[in-house]
């Protein structure tokens, strides 16, 4: 319709009544006004957007190159999926950029940008990395500071402070909880213990509740209170769950990929022939007591203890032998120097050493060394093939533990975690042995000491 004809018919019926829709009289008004309307729906977008093409010039995206984001951002896969509304591919293209520019707002990587408002106090973010994906703009944020619930040793007392790095959350925290500043010993993580010591935590745990500790407390589970009294000796109890018979578990500490075990598996728990394996999904409190950090060096100090104890022995480097024979000797060495009594056995006077080798076993005899005692303490039992393969358990208890790795000095880590793990007493047959390497491996107090032993420790 010509749009001249339609303001004529529009002017001619202004002079003689007022302007209706749907009558045939103002029929070139009617035609016009929802053309406009139609029209205004178009530049609008679909569900009430911004059009991508109308009264806009675009957004300008400066080069940059394309990325497989699920191997460049693996922590973020799940996220960028959630927000985009896509499922997660093993390739997922997307385009990566220094620079956009949207409605004339001209962003880059590294620049700060307000992400939220707290008691009117602006939460800046710095802009990591910049994705273009399916025509969206999408920034990788990096928080410069974030919200911390902190609480006291008591769990009574609960703050919230802003904080960008773990010595301004001690700082603020101890301020909010009017604790003096000298007394706070650590901080740690309240679903499990870990100690907060990097500054990346704070961003990655910003929902999780922080406990503060002072002198001589120690952190327990919610359920329970934080104790002053640091137990050095784990208390009574037993390896196993009811029923089971075997346990296999990964705590190799010599591997990178090992540092964290989250699970430890039972199979055949009513010990009964064609019985369902069971899974019994746990947080390892023995790598979460430690950290990651002072978990990594228990190997390395296990290898200097080692290297010590040759030294004391009268042992060269070209002396030593190949094999958990070398470790073996070792191991007898610090047992006769700091048992009870000459005959280093305990209640049931079945083991005098927590290291025992058998070499060339078949496979029914092997079966049979795996088995022991109710209430018998764990210890390693090592078989070795002609080939040198070894395999190593922690056996006691009527159970047996597959020790992951052919590592000896791995397996003796593996062993203190068991005690550590199910909270089990050091036994008399074992006690100083194991008090030994508490101390100088896990560089923790050992309190039930003997006079050789502190003797022995002297020396070494």
């Amino acid at each position: 319709m010509d749009p001249s004809n339609t303001i004529a018919a529009c002017a001619l019926k202004r002079n003689t009544d007022f302007l209706k829709l749907k009558k045939f009289a103002t029929l070139p008004y009617s035609l016009s006004k929802h053309h406009q309307l139609y029209m205004c729906m178009k530049q609008s977008g679909t569900k009430c957007e911004r059009s991508c093409n109308f009264l806009y010039d675009g957004d300008v995206v400066v080069n940059g190159k394309e990325i497989n984001f699920s191997a460049e951002y693996p922590n973020l896969t799940i996220e960028m999926a959630t927000v985009s509304q896509k499922n997660v591919q093993d390739e997922w293209p997307m385009y990566k950029t220094e620079s956009v520019t949207i409605h004339g707002l001209h962003y880059k990587v590294g620049c700060a940008v307000v992400l939220q408002y707290e008691s009117d106090i602006p939460i800046f973010g710095l802009i990591k990395d910049i994705i273009v994906y399916d025509k969206d703009k999408y920034f990788i944020i990096q928080n410069t500071t974030c919200p911390a619930l902190v609480w006291d040793s008591t769990r009574k007392v609960k703050k919230m402070v802003m904080a960008s790095t773990v010595a301004e959350l001690k700082d603020k925290g101890c301020s909010k909880l009017s604790m003096e500043r000298s007394r706070l010993q650590t901080v740690v993580l309240d679903i499990d213990g870990t100690e907060v010591e990097d500054d990346g935590i704070l961003l990655l745990m910003e929902k999780e509740p922080m406990v503060f500790l002072g002198p001589n407390e120690e952190w327990v589970p919610q359920e329970k209170s934080v104790t002053s009294d640091k137990h050095v000796l784990p208390s009574s109890s037993t390896i196993k769950p009811s029923g089971s018979s075997t346990i296999n578990i990964d705590v190799d500490t010599d591997r990178d990929d090992a540092v964290h075990p989250s699970a430890i598996i039972i199979d055949h728990v009513n010990n009964q022939e064609g019985a369902a394996d069971f899974k019994i999904s746990c947080s390892f409190e023995f790598a979460v007591r430690f950290g990651d950090k002072k978990l990594k060096e228990v190997s390395q100090s296990i290898k200097t203890v080692v290297a010590t104890t040759f030294k004391m022995m009268g042992i060269t480097n070209d002396q030593l032998t190949e094999g958990p024979e070398t470790m073996t000797e070792v191991i007898k060495y610090l047992e006769e120097a700091t048992k009870f009594d000459r005959s280093g056995k305990g209640r049931d006077g079945h083991f005098s050493s927590i290291i025992k080798i058998y070499e060339n076993i078949e496979d029914d005899d092997v079966k049979n060394k795996l088995k022991s005692k109710e209430m018998t303490p764990p210890h390693l039992v090592i078989f070795k093939s002609e080939s040198k393969k070894l395999a190593i358990y922690i056996v006691g208890d009527s159970i047996h533990i597959t020790c992951q790795g052919s590592s000896v000095t791995s397996a003796i880590t593996q062993l203190l975690a068991i005690y550590y793990v199910f909270d089990i007493d050091y036994p008399k047959c074992y006690a100083m042995v194991l008090g030994l390497l508490q101390i100088f491996v896990m560089n923790e107090a050992f309190t039930y000491e003997t006079s050789k032993n502190l003797s022995f420790c002297k020396e070494i």
